[in-house]
């Protein structure tokens, strides 16, 4: 009964541990989507702060995994099956981890970024009347301050975008300058609106770079340009570093061989006394 009850608890306590790993992968697209249709622009202060809070815990969790991953095959050894479905569960766990954390770089990106470029523009058409006509003669331009380069759809809309018109040096001629001129003169509620038709393609191209990362392949043409962006690309290669490790420490002591079997040695008996043997 003492055996069977163990065995009830580390059931239950392995479950458990399962849900939290799947609450914390599923943390920073949650409150991504959330900041998606609520926006939050009236508490910048405490938005910021769950951002980094989100981010702190969800960048360390794939370390952990690696922790209870070294701890249950060296340490522990568990059997091969356990093994192998425990490294597949935390690889698939952090790949998705990361894909989250960079969708939720881009959506806090791309707000921050039409916001910025909505009040720039502003400032130009009212204060700045020298640089706005550079502007209007596509003398100057203003960039996009994006989290990853190569992902060219974006989440919010904004003052020079409205997902038909992009901002980028490549298509600066296609967006009309009435449009940005009429933008700017509107609150910036009605401007800056979530594009949920980019949902998707956004999640898939972060798919792509997290798996890219994790597996040291192609790129796919994307590339981090924000700081937090980064900080979860070196992250990723750390984390593939550390995979590479384990994988070849396994190769090494052949964890797919058998180790034969030993039986207890049973203690030796006395020789016979010949008074005995009489």
């Amino acid at each position: 009964m003492q055996g069977n009850g163990k065995i009830l608890h580390n059931t239950k306590k392995d479950g458990l541990r399962i849900l939290v790993d799947i609450f914390v992968c599923l943390l920073p697209y949650i409150f991504a989507r959330l900041f998606i249709a609520f926006g939050f622009p009236e508490h910048s202060i405490l938005t910021s702060f769950l951002v980094i809070i989100i981010f702190f815990i969800s960048i360390t969790s794939p370390f952990f995994h690696i922790f209870r991953l070294v701890q249950r095959i060296f340490v522990l050894k568990k059997p091969l099956e356990i093994r192998i479905l425990f490294i597949c569960y935390s690889f698939i766990i952090t790949v998705f981890t990361i894909v989250h954390l960079f969708f939720l770089s881009i959506t806090i990106g791309d707000y921050n970024n039409a916001v910025e470029k909505y009040y720039s523009y502003q400032y130009l058409i009212k204060y700045n009347d020298a640089d706005w006509q550079k502007f209007v003669s596509r003398e100057t331009v203003l960039n996009d301050q994006v989290s990853i380069n190569g992902v060219s759809k974006k989440l919010f809309s904004g003052v020079d975008y409205n997902g038909e018109y992009f901002s980028d040096e490549n298509q600066y001629s296609k967006f009309p300058i009435e449009r940005i001129e009429e933008n700017s003169k509107k609150p910036i509620t009605e401007v800056i609106r979530p594009i949920h038709e980019n949902t998707a393609p956004v999640y898939w191209k972060c798919l792509l770079f997290s798996v890219s990362i994790i597996t040291n392949t192609s790129d796919f043409g994307l590339q981090p340009a924000s700081w937090d962006a980064i900080a979860i690309v070196i992250a990723g290669k750390l984390i593939y570093i550390i995979y590479l490790i384990i994988v070849v420490g396994l190769l090494f002591t052949g964890f797919w061989k058998k180790k034969p079997e030993t039986l207890p040695t049973s203690r030796r008996r006395r020789p016979l006394n010949k008074a005995n043997k009489n």
